[in-house]
């Protein structure tokens, strides 16, 4: 019986306060695209049926220079917030990387909806 113990304690830190109906009851944002003009990107989405669910209270976007595809969500970069009434943002970003975006909703601080899909590749400019 100790040995069970031993085993769940380091698994109790990776418990979160999220939650499966809490990805599945919210919608990500729909057709979510880049536009890129020199050294400036913006995204842009769709808002959806997410704006209809209760305590929404708007969009979290994620940048990466690596894919976000499959990675929990405590190892997610730390997103830019975007308020409710929004559904584009604008950024200034270098050459020498790809960059990766998805963009989630959000209804209150712990309800978040899966990722937007496909996740956005932005290439390096070419000369």
């Amino acid at each position: 019986m100790k040995r069970i113990g031993i085993l769940l304690l380091p698994l109790a830190g990776c418990v979160t306060m999220l939650h499966v109906q809490d990805v599945i009851g919210l919608p990500p944002p729909a057709n979510v695209q880049s536009r890129r003009a020199g050294q400036s990107v913006t995204i842009s989405w769709q808002a959806g049926e997410e704006v209809r669910a209760p305590n929404f209270s708007g969009y979290l976007l994620y940048v990466s220079s690596r894919s976000m595809a499959g990675i929990p969500l405590a190892e997610l970069p730390v997103p830019i917030v975007i308020g409710r009434d929004f559904t584009a943002h604008t950024f200034t970003i270098g050459d020498s990387l790809p960059l990766f975006v998805q963009v989630r909703s959000r209804a209150g601080r712990n309800h978040l909806s899966l990722p937007s899909l496909p996740e956005l590749v932005i290439k390096p400019a070419t000369p």
